[in-house]
Protein backbone atom coordinates (compact mmCIF):
# COMPACT_ATOMS: atom_id res chain seq x y z
CA UNK A 1 0.00 0.00 0.00
CA UNK A 2 2.64 2.33 0.99
CA UNK A 3 4.15 1.93 -2.39
CA UNK A 4 1.41 2.14 -3.91
CA UNK A 5 0.99 5.99 -2.65
CA UNK A 6 4.31 6.62 -3.46
CA UNK A 7 3.60 5.93 -7.22
CA UNK A 8 0.32 7.90 -6.65
CA UNK A 9 2.60 10.73 -5.75
CA UNK A 10 5.62 10.64 -8.74
CA UNK A 11 2.42 9.88 -10.93
CA UNK A 12 0.88 13.36 -9.70
CA UNK A 13 4.55 15.22 -9.97
CA UNK A 14 4.72 13.81 -13.97
CA UNK A 15 1.45 14.98 -14.86
CA UNK A 16 2.19 18.40 -13.05
CA UNK A 17 5.77 18.48 -14.79
CA UNK A 18 4.64 17.51 -18.06
CA UNK A 19 1.64 20.19 -18.03
CA UNK A 20 3.97 23.37 -17.01
CA UNK A 21 6.30 22.03 -19.30
CA UNK A 22 4.29 23.44 -22.76
CA UNK A 23 4.11 27.10 -21.38
CA UNK A 24 8.19 27.78 -20.80
CA UNK A 25 11.61 26.71 -19.46
CA UNK A 26 13.49 27.06 -16.36
CA UNK A 27 14.61 25.43 -13.15
CA UNK A 28 11.50 23.00 -10.98
CA UNK A 29 12.55 23.16 -7.40
CA UNK A 30 11.45 19.97 -5.52
CA UNK A 31 11.71 20.71 -1.73
CA UNK A 32 10.20 17.86 0.25
CA UNK A 33 9.95 17.19 3.88
CA UNK A 34 13.35 15.46 4.52
CA UNK A 35 15.37 14.17 1.68
CA UNK A 36 16.67 11.72 4.22
CA UNK A 37 13.56 9.12 4.00
CA UNK A 38 13.09 6.04 1.55
CA UNK A 39 9.43 7.32 0.87
CA UNK A 40 10.70 11.02 -0.48
CA UNK A 41 13.81 9.80 -2.38
CA UNK A 42 11.64 7.25 -3.99
CA UNK A 43 9.40 10.41 -5.29
CA UNK A 44 12.55 11.63 -6.43
CA UNK A 45 13.13 8.67 -8.86
CA UNK A 46 9.47 9.91 -10.13
CA UNK A 47 10.23 13.30 -10.29
CA UNK A 48 13.50 12.54 -11.93
CA UNK A 49 11.43 10.19 -14.74
CA UNK A 50 9.59 13.16 -15.08
CA UNK A 51 11.26 15.19 -16.21
CA UNK A 52 12.37 13.41 -18.93
CA UNK A 53 9.23 14.49 -20.45
CA UNK A 54 9.72 18.52 -19.22
CA UNK A 55 12.04 19.42 -22.33
CA UNK A 56 13.95 23.03 -21.72
CA UNK A 57 13.56 22.29 -17.37
CA UNK A 58 16.22 21.12 -15.11
CA UNK A 59 15.08 20.21 -11.30
CA UNK A 60 16.01 20.68 -8.07
CA UNK A 61 15.61 18.28 -5.45
CA UNK A 62 16.30 19.12 -2.00
CA UNK A 63 15.18 18.67 1.90
CA UNK A 64 16.15 19.58 5.22
CA UNK A 65 18.27 16.05 7.43
CA UNK A 66 14.74 15.82 9.02
CA UNK A 67 10.97 16.69 9.67
CA UNK A 68 11.77 18.54 12.30
CA UNK A 69 14.28 20.93 10.69
CA UNK A 70 11.24 23.42 9.43
CA UNK A 71 13.40 26.68 9.31
CA UNK A 72 16.03 24.79 6.83
CA UNK A 73 12.74 23.96 4.78
CA UNK A 74 11.27 27.60 4.58
CA UNK A 75 15.10 29.10 3.86
CA UNK A 76 14.92 26.07 1.04
CA UNK A 77 11.70 27.97 -0.38
CA UNK A 78 13.16 31.13 -0.32
CA UNK A 79 16.50 30.93 -1.69
CA UNK A 80 14.16 28.62 -5.14
CA UNK A 81 12.07 32.37 -5.13
CA UNK A 82 14.85 34.03 -4.85
CA UNK A 83 16.42 32.67 -7.77
CA UNK A 84 13.22 32.94 -9.89
CA UNK A 85 12.36 29.16 -10.45
CA UNK A 86 9.54 28.11 -12.79
CA UNK A 87 7.85 26.40 -10.41
CA UNK A 88 8.11 24.99 -6.78
CA UNK A 89 6.73 21.41 -6.06
CA UNK A 90 6.28 21.77 -1.86
CA UNK A 91 5.41 19.35 0.84
CA UNK A 92 5.63 21.40 3.48
CA UNK A 93 6.64 20.13 7.39
CA UNK A 94 4.57 22.38 8.76
CA UNK A 95 2.24 24.45 6.50
CA UNK A 96 1.47 27.67 8.71
CA UNK A 97 5.41 28.19 9.22
CA UNK A 98 6.32 27.15 5.60
CA UNK A 99 4.93 30.63 4.03
CA UNK A 100 5.29 34.37 5.46
CA UNK A 101 3.27 36.93 4.60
Amino acid sequence: MKKLSVLAAAAAMCAMFSAYAQAAGGEIAVIVKTANSNYWQNVQKGATAAMADAKGYTMTFQGPAAESAIADEVNMVENAVNRHVAGIVLAPSDPTRSCRP
